[in-house]
């Protein structure tokens, strides 16, 4: 027991050394009036040029971005169509897709799958806000700036008492590093690396899927128990091959790190 509060006191520290995402301030791009539709197939998706030096050059596109200056004619996705399965592409109009704007995706009762290229760098506030079917994210930038709220990717929320508590079922896919699996374990959502890796290969005991056994891992796990979100732990958490994830495993870590002066 002792070994398990120890761990758990770690989680606490572990959390407040995530500290906060950078945010790109939305107030500073300048928008322009213009509004066109985007076709996947059969479902509709908004997008907006933006000519951030006012030069009358676009310099980029936001999908679906909400602004003060286009709210009158634009307020997040209302004709989804039945979205279903949505691949961004990475250019438009011969211009570079930076950004999945604010409330982009919001509420989108069908969407199910969504693949954002490498060129995009920020995906904005509540973009896929309580997207009941949401099952699959993958976000191929490893350094897209994403949103800092567990609300900015989720299915719903769940009530106690005056409090509310956001949720995601599905699965937020990455590379290993990036900011996807930074904003993943910042919230507790399961994280994949699209690099491919597999339980074979992968280091038996590597919960954070760093690629190296450390006594992190061990607080990785003891975190995602205590917040009773073991459903985020990859396969590679069961270190004593039991085939379950629980305290054990963070506890069986430790002592194996001890033995084997693991750094």
């Amino acid at each position: 027991m002792k070994l398990k509060n120890k761990i758990i006191s770690a989680v606490a520290i572990a959390i407040t050394a995530l500290g906060s995402m950078p945010i790109i301030n939305d107030n500073a791009v300048s928008a322009v009036n213009i509004s066109e539709r985007l076709y996947d197939g059969s479902s509709k998706l908004y997008y907006h040029k933006f000519d951030d030096n006012d030069d009358g050059i676009y310099e980029y596109i936001s999908i679906g971005y909400e602004h003060a200056g286009l709210q009158d004619e634009y307020d997040g996705l209302t004709n989804y169509d039945g979205l279903k399965n949505v691949v961004i592409p990475s250019e438009l109009d011969g211009l570079p897709v930076k950004k999945i704007g604010t409330t982009a995706f919001d509420k989108c009762p069908t969407l199910e799958t969504v693949v954002i290229p490498e060129s995009v760098t920020y995906i904005g506030g509540l973009a896929f806000e309580y997207c009941p079917s949401l099952k699959s994210v993958t976000i191929e930038n490893t350094r897209c700036e994403i949103y800092p709220r567990s609300e900015t990717i989720s299915n719903g929320y769940v009530k106690n008492g005056k409090d509310t508590a956001d949720y995601y079922n599905g699965v937020i896919k990455g590379h290993k590093g990036s900011s996807a699996q930074t904003y993943a374990e910042m919230w507790g959502y399961k994280f994949e690396n699209i690099e491919g890796s597999n339980t074979e290969s992968a280091i038996r005991g590597d919960a954070d899927q760093n690629g190296v056994l450390d006594i992190r891992d061990a607080v990785f796990i003891a975190r995602k128990l205590s917040q009773k979100r073991s459903a985020a732990l990859p396969e590679t958490a069961d270190f004593n091959g039991d085939s379950k994830i629980n305290v054990r495993d963070a506890a069986d870590i430790a002592k194996f790190l001890s033995v084997n002066k693991y750094k």
